[in-house]
């Protein structure tokens, strides 16, 4: 049976110890996450390892693993959607932010304690693509569309060129009168 990792943690507490947390966490304790998803009864497998990095900066090293079911923004459709991430986190306080150097991924703290759901919520919701739509040749949507090519062949006819109306032509008439 799975386990779930508990909603809050302090990571000084389990970086001081090298502690590592793994178990699940249910897809509807992110509400962000969970607005945006077909099938809302997932949950995420996640292994985290607490620890401290160069310069003794407090880091979160882990791993994300789930199987979501987005909508195809093209048939919109349910479009299974697999994730395996590693991410690194140097967790920092809101005021000293500007001291991290920006080739680290910074996790902002409130508190000195985080919301470990809401910190999974925010690497997942990262990694998600902008427009989550399947492959062409996959999608059953894909025979409605309109190509590229067809769209750049407007006014061409079997390969021949027409010529094309300017709407803005009438206007000459006018403009002489």
């Amino acid at each position: 049976m799975p386990t779930h990792l508990p909603e809050t943690v302090d990571p000084y507490r389990l970086a001081k110890k090298g502690e590592s947390l793994s178990g699940d966490i249910a897809v509807d304790s992110m509400p962000r996450l969970s607005q945006i998803l077909v099938e809302k009864e997932a949950s995420v497998a996640v292994k985290l390892v607490f620890g401290y990095g160069e310069q003794r900066r407090l880091t979160i090293s882990g791993t994300i693993t789930t199987d979501l079911v987005l909508k195809c923004q093209r048939c919109l459709g349910p479009m299974p959607w697999p994730l395996q991430l590693e991410f690194t986190l140097v967790l920092v306080k809101a005021e000293n932010q500007g001291e991290i150097p920006p080739e680290y991924e910074q996790y902002i703290m409130e508190s000195d304690k985080i919301r470990l759901p809401e910190m999974i919520e925010d690497e997942i919701l990262l990694s998600m693509p902008l427009v989550a739509k399947h492959a062409t040749e996959n999608c059953p949507a894909a025979g409605h569309m309109q190509t590229d090519t067809a769209s750049d062949s407007v006014g061409q006819e079997n390969g021949s060129e027409t010529e094309r109306k300017n709407p803005f032509d009438i206007l000459k008439n006018l403009k002489s009168e």
